[in-house]
């Protein structure tokens, strides 16, 4: 939680320097240099991006790990389920297919046990139960 709060004080940081001086720039006409700072701003955002992605990947890995669902590997096979960041060196990130299927997975896991406990619960007569409950 607190981290999150860090990445979103560094983009309103990122935000409050770079778009005056783009405003600046462009209000003065120049563009060659307003094109360069643009790249810069959009450099250090994607960056930010990134770290925001990190964040969510790594909750979701701990959740995941939590309940025993299998995180995919970095593999060949599993290619499209990756990809390296392009604004941070060395970074590997979880594609929206992913993040997709370990929310899947998470989900499918998460209904299972439910179930589970349902049926212990109420000696196996769940739609009773959740009958019950939703009143």
């Amino acid at each position: 939680m607190l981290e999150d709060l860090k990445v979103w004080v560094r983009e309103k940081q990122n935000d409050r320097h770079y778009k005056p001086k783009i405003r600046k720039l462009e209000e003065e006409g120049k563009a060659q240099e307003a094109e360069m700072l643009i790249g810069e701003y959009l450099h250090f955002r994607d960056e930010i991006v990134d770290e925001r992605r990190a964040l969510f990947q790594a909750r979701l890995m701990t959740k995941a790990r939590r309940l025993y669902v299998p995180v995919p590997r970095y593999t060949k096979e599993n290619s499209d389920l990756w990809e390296r960041s392009a604004a941070s060196y060395g970074k590997t990130l979880l594609t929206d297919k992913g993040i997709r299927q370990m929310l899947d997975d998470i989900r499918k896991e998460k209904m299972a046990r439910r179930e589970r406990l349902l049926a212990w619960v109420s000696g196996g007569d769940t739609k009773f139960l959740e009958i019950q409950i939703t009143q």
